[in-house]
């Protein structure tokens, strides 16, 4: 049987998760270009800060989690997908209640015409509780993904699929994200 997700509990600790928010704020590379996020109609569905940092950067927290990302890969999707390179872009998003910022419905795509987004992986570092900010996927339906709102957990998913995060209501919500890319489906 075939999932549209898989989740894993506590992949990084409070200590890590502290560490990793700290090295990203103080070394990141990029805010989102805004021509590349998601858009419907040319309006914008995301109204988040999204960070991007290069993968060589955060490698030491990402490289004993990314054996499980593949195995899975192999055992579920089987997608041909590429190894994460050193200078893939990795997204640090974050939600503020403030303005109750959300992501609206999208899905995980490339402009690149010789290859496509597979699998994209959510990392919670929220440090502190927040309310709101729940994730869904809409497969035959919309399901929501109570895994996520976890610190520390982390789930892997079809990147063609329709996801969101709905508006944070109080506190803040951080995750990281990156995807899986390999040769156009076919």
């Amino acid at each position: 049987m075939k999932f549209n997700y898989w989740y894993w509990n506590n992949v990084l600790s409070n200590e890590n998760i502290k560490e990793l928010n700290n090295i990203i704020e103080n070394n990141f590379d990029f805010y989102e270009n805004e021509e590349f996020t998601a858009k419907e109609k040319n309006q914008t569905l995301k109204n988040v800060t999204t960070k991007q940092i290069y993968f060589f950067k955060i490698k030491k927290f990402l490289n004993k989690i990314m054996y499980d990302i593949y195995n899975t890969n192999n055992q579920n999707f089987n997608y041909n997908i590429n190894e994460i390179k050193n200078y893939d872009l990795i997204n640090f998003n974050t939600y503020q209640s403030l303005n109750k910022q959300e992501y609206k419905y999208h899905v995980d795509a490339t402009l690149d015409p010789y290859e496509d987004i597979k699998l994209t992986i959510v990392i919670n570092l929220s440090e502190t509780i927040y309310e709101g900010g729940d994730f869904f996927i809409f497969s035959q339906g919309e399901q929501e993904i109570k895994e996520i709102k976890t610190p520390g957990n982390m789930i892997i998913f079809k990147s063609f699929l329709n996801h969101k995060v709905s508006p944070v209501t109080a506190g803040e919500r951080k995750t990281l994200t990156f995807f899986l890319k390999g040769p156009n489906f076919r």
